[in-house]
């Protein structure tokens, strides 16, 4: 099996820095210890931002993750927030971004602990580089590395806007287009995905820049939604996705996706997250596209 025929799954990363799923506090401790002293990726889960005071009346913002119970304190700084070179400063758009991510599991190398107040101060920049290193590299020379262009992938889902998501494959954060990642058109990706969630997406390119790797993916090839022919004349529910260059962009119950060039009620235009009757003239087989017009408007989103 090769490197583009198995999915990479997140239990693979968890298989190496996990020993034992249900340890006692003073096990858990030992692993922080571990990772510390042998740069060991831990995983825990993003729970919250603060504001903390490192005397002398300055304080550094937090990132808090939870451990088997433990709070690890990853400042702003160590959280890997890649921006623009305009941008890289800006410590207000980076705390967004790190709030953004609540509620996600994210890895970690532990930097400091203090076994007095059990307080541990970690990086997951650094968790983010070693992940590149063991998965986007060769292990062995002459060898392909575990993760290849095409290579499918179970990607962290880090932020979901309307149209886009933030992933996390293994160390490398991309954007990806909802349109990019299923065959189903949808009004609103925040309505199909969440963040904290996991995602399958194939590795379409992988380039280097100035030593430094970054990915765009797509996940339309794993969709293997059968789309339903509609019928000429056949009359459909269905919903507004989007509306572009007067063509209005529909996703139909039945199951498949439909474009509109025209509304018999002009009464009453769609906007986008209508639900609307549709007519259907002709289906356009080789982009599985239904062809029509809108009869009307059902229910409005407004």
């Amino acid at each position: 099996m090769t490197g583009t025929d198995q999915i990479i799954t997140l239990d693979r990363l968890a298989a190496s820095v996990y020993e034992n799923d249900n340890e006692t506090d003073d096990l858990n401790w030992h692993e922080l210890q571990n990772s510390m002293l042998k740069q060991k990726i831990l995983t825990g889960m993003l729970i919250s931002m603060e504001r903390h005071s490192i005397g002398e009346g300055k304080t550094v913002n937090v990132a808090l993750a939870d451990y088997q119970g433990y709070r690890v304190m990853i400042p702003v700084t160590e959280m890997n927030i890649i921006l623009s070179e305009q941008d890289e400063g800006d410590m207000t758009k980076k705390i967004r971004i790190t709030s953004n991510m609540i509620g996600c599991e994210i890895d970690f190398i532990v930097l400091k602990l203090d076994a007095a107040t059990h307080s541990v101060v970690a990086s997951r920049k650094k968790a983010m580089e070693k992940k590149v290193q063991n998965f986007y590299r060769p292990q062995v020379e002459g060898e392909a590395p575990l993760i290849q262009e095409g290579s499918v992938v179970e990607a962290r889902i880090l932020a979901v806007t309307e149209h886009l998501l933030r992933l996390e494959c293994f160390g490398l954060e991309c954007f990806a287009r909802v349109f990019e990642l299923a065959q189903a058109w949808m009004a609103d990706a925040r309505e199909h995905y969440r963040v904290g969630d996991t995602t399958l997406v194939r590795i379409h390119k992988i380039q280097e820049a100035g030593g430094k790797l970054s990915i765009t993916v797509e996940g339309k090839s794993l969709d293997h939604t059968t789309c339903y022919a509609c019928k000429k004349q056949g009359k459909y529910i269905g919903t507004v996705t989007g509306i572009h260059d007067g063509l209005i962009f529909i996703r139909l119950q039945v199951g498949t996706n439909a474009i509109a060039h025209s509304v018999e009620d002009r009464q009453l235009l769609p906007r986008k997250k209508d639900d609307v009757y549709f007519i259907c003239t002709r289906m356009d087989e080789e982009k599985e596209v239904a062809i029509g017009i809108i009869s009307r408007v059902i229910r409005s989103a407004r």
